[in-house]
Parts: C-alpha cells; structure tokens; sequence
C-alpha cells in the first residue's frame, strides 16, 4: 500500500510537467539523449523496474554530447551526460517530455597511473539533474595508449586520440567497428559476467533513486 501511494506521488509530480501538452494520456514521456541501440536497450528495460513509469513512451533523440568524442575524466564525463540529458529534454513538442536521461561513458585517472571506464547518466526533469554511475572497470594499458597517448593525458600522435572502441580495434582487442553497441569492451574483458548493457543499467537506476527517495532529495 505504502509503494503504491509513493508511486502514485511521484507519477503525479511528473506529470504536473505536462500543463503543454495537447493529449490527455497519464503516460509518462521519457527522452533519451542518444540512438545508440545498446543504451536505448538499457531504458527500456529499466523503466520496466519502476511501477510509476509503467507503460512509458521513450523518445530516443541523436544529441551533441558539448564535449570530446572520448571523454577523460569524471565531471567532464558528467557534463557530457547533464548536456545529452538537457538537448534531449528540450526536443519535440514544448512540454511534450516529462523526464529525459543523458548517457555518457568515459574514462578517469587514478594516483596509480591506471585509467577507469564508467558509465554516467543524468536524469533530468526539466528543473533538476540527478546523476548515477556504473561499476568502474580498468582499462589495459595496452589499449589506454590508444586513447591518452603513451605518456598518458597525451592526444594525438601516432598513438592517442581515439575513442575506447577505435583503441579496442587498434590495439588489436577486437576487429568490431560497433563495439559500443553490443557487449562493450567490459563485456570482453569480464568474459560475459558483466555486458554493456548491465552496466548502462548500473548507472540509469541509480540516477533514478530520487524517484522514490523524494524527501531525501
């Protein structure tokens, strides 16, 4: 009962964003900022997990991220994320999104030499963003070079300025263009254990905890 008056609440605050709006459904309308058929995925089957957002229309939009191809470090992976989650919010009809969710994986630095891959989403509701993240996994050297440069927070070159699939490829990893798409570099190096899908997932339910945590936030 307590779930259900909570879910009804929060489905209720979503929808007061709807005053635009020329139809009459009480569905809510959620934007993506991206078409990348993996992280579309991932939505769709969080969405599923949160009885307030049930029966949902997504809305999946190709955005600008504002930022590097390749994004290292953590607030600036962030950021990337909080811009797809704004461009996204502001696409199709005015009042026309309730929610809108901007995904962006990069890669931050440690005191140890080593870099980290991790997944960012920023849920956004028109007025504020709540940001979640993904497990963090290590990323080989072997394949960093590719991406950093040898030196490491080095670009271009013979090696450095690629994205994490392009190093994948160059290093010899994989011989898989669509990397991103389909089960990720944490998917080949976990043996399966853990895909790219799983942990898009990671970071889109956390950035949704403030749905059902209202008065903590």
């Amino acid at each position: 009962m307590a779930m259900a008056v909570v879910a009804a609440a929060v489905t209720a605050g979503l929808l007061m964003r709807r005053r635009n709006r020329k139809d009459k459904e009480d569905k809510v309308v959620i934007a993506i900022g991206t078409k990348n058929k993996c992280k579309v995925q991932a939505v769709a089957e969080t969405v599923k997990l949160y009885p307030m957002l049930a029966g949902c229309t997504l809305h999946p939009y190709a955005v600008s991220s504002g930022i590097d191809e390749q994004p290292i470090g953590l607030e600036y992976t962030a950021q990337g994320a909080r811009n797809r989650a704004k461009e996204a919010f502001e696409k199709g009809e005015k009042g026309e999104n309730d929610l809108s969710l901007g995904i962006e994986s990069g890669l931050f630095g440690m005191d140890n030499g080593r870099y980290y891959d991790v997944c960012v989403c920023a849920a956004y509701d028109g007025e504020e963003y709540h940001l979640g993240m993904s497990c963090a996994f290590e990323i080989p050297r072997k394949i960093v070079e590719f991406v950093v440069g040898e030196k490491g927070g080095e670009k271009g070159g013979e090696k450095g300025g690629c994205d994490l699939s392009q190093a994948c490829n160059r290093a010899g990893i994989v011989a898989d263009e669509k990397l991103g798409e389909g089960q990720g570099l944490i998917g080949i190096l976990t043996k399966g254990r853990v895909d790219r899908k799983e942990y898009t997932m990671q970071a889109i339910k956390t950035s949704l905890i403030f749905l059902e945590n209202r008065k903590w936030f």
